[in-house]
């Protein structure tokens, strides 16, 4: 099987996969715009880029990351459509970020983080790249009406997540 990491300067194909795997899921998120992520890719080349995976024709995987001094990010993507984790899928995500992985290494990176720790369904997934723990912080300020919107979505979406995760927590 040869699959294929390929620098893109077009967002569209990550675009697309993001809208499609969050419809799978029934959420609700709101994703930048092409124009936006291709501006940002313009405005920083040496800091933002996307990639994509493909088996042949086939786009398999997208991710855009961001590198700033030593550290790579995966900021988003990493998505796949209709997972089946069937005996013989492709685990695209998994190439993807193993390729990205080995790429910053190459290029004198010495941390590469997985943007998201704090999606709880996704914490085993991301378990597997053999991750150090480090402590971060949120500061924020709400009035009365932010309190009751954060409660509200807090609560729906426990609600909506008490699903059990499934292995590969995608």
């Amino acid at each position: 099987m040869q699959l294929d990491l390929r620098r893109s300067s077009d967002p569209g194909p990550l675009y697309d996969l993001l809208a499609k795997r969050y419809a799978e899921q029934g959420l609700n998120v709101p994703i930048p715009g092409p124009g936006y992520l291709k501006d940002l890719a313009e405005a920083f080349p040496d800091n933002i880029r996307m990639y994509s995976l493909y088996h042949g024709d086939q786009l398999i995987s997208a991710n855009i990351v961001s590198q700033y001094k030593h550290r790579l990010t995966g900021w988003m993507g990493n998505v796949r459509l209709g997972a089946t984790d069937k005996p013989g899928d492709i685990a695209g995500n998994d190439i993807m970020l193993w390729t990205l992985i080995k790429k910053a290494k190459e290029e004198g990176c010495t941390e590469f983080e997985i943007q998201g720790a704090g999606e709880r369904r996704l914490w085993q997934y991301k378990s597997k790249y053999n991750p150090r723990l480090e402590v971060s912080y949120a500061i924020t300020r709400k009035d009365r009406l932010g309190q009751a919107a954060e409660w509200a979505y807090v609560n729906v979406r426990k609600r909506r997540w008490a699903a059990p995760v499934t292995a590969g927590g995608e």
